[in-house]
């Protein structure tokens, strides 16, 4: 069992440990933040979690067995494995591109005047894939990214970055590849 995941949220590993069989969960409720400056007046942040699924015809251990090997040809360190409920993932990789690509490609992170910032500051994705049985007695592959971007030079405080869902494609791309090739 992860014991701790970093800046991915007990409650999205949770929901992706959660995750049934059944097609097209959809993502994990977002979290609620308010945060009140003194004599300012209050904002409100909603934190949500991007959540990602494909099935596949192949039985779970078959899937289970080239995840690593996709999170290696993305260049993304596996640094948590739970085998028994088919989860792995990397709660705090720190990134600038992923197979050659700026992150851009995978994340909104929103554009200052300076340009975007996902290429413009350091991002760390916290990602996890999970192996499930699903209900044609096939597999249901879930991913789910969480990322944060913070300013390289100055000081500054991190923004929460939106998934473009490349990323989780590009997983599950990868994935059909690997099995095809079996």
């Amino acid at each position: 069992m992860f014991i701790r995941w970093g800046i991915l949220t007990a409650s999205a590993v949770l929901a992706l440990a959660c995750a049934s069989s059944s097609p097209g969960p959809g993502p994990p409720p977002p979290t609620r933040s308010v945060i009140r400056t003194s004599g300012f007046q209050t904002a409100e942040f909603l934190d949500e979690k991007d959540l990602a699924s494909a099935t596949f015809p192949a039985p779970p251990a078959e899937v289970w067995s080239v995840l690593p090997s996709v999170y290696e040809e993305l260049g993304i360190p596996v640094t948590q494995r739970d085998p028994a409920q088919m989860i792995l993932g990397n709660p705090g990789h720190d990134v600038r591109t992923i197979q050659g690509k700026r992150m851009a490609s995978y994340l909104d992170c929103g554009t200052s005047p300076s340009g975007i910032l996902a290429n413009l500051y350091d991002v760390t994705l916290a990602l996890a894939t999970r192996v499930s049985p699903a209900s044609d007695g096939g597999s249901m592959v879930t991913t789910i990214l969480e990322g944060w971007a913070e300013p390289r030079v100055t000081r500054g405080n991190p923004v929460h970055c939106r998934s473009k869902g490349t990323l989780e494609e590009g997983i599950t791309a990868l994935v059909a590849g690997a099995l095809q090739g079996r």
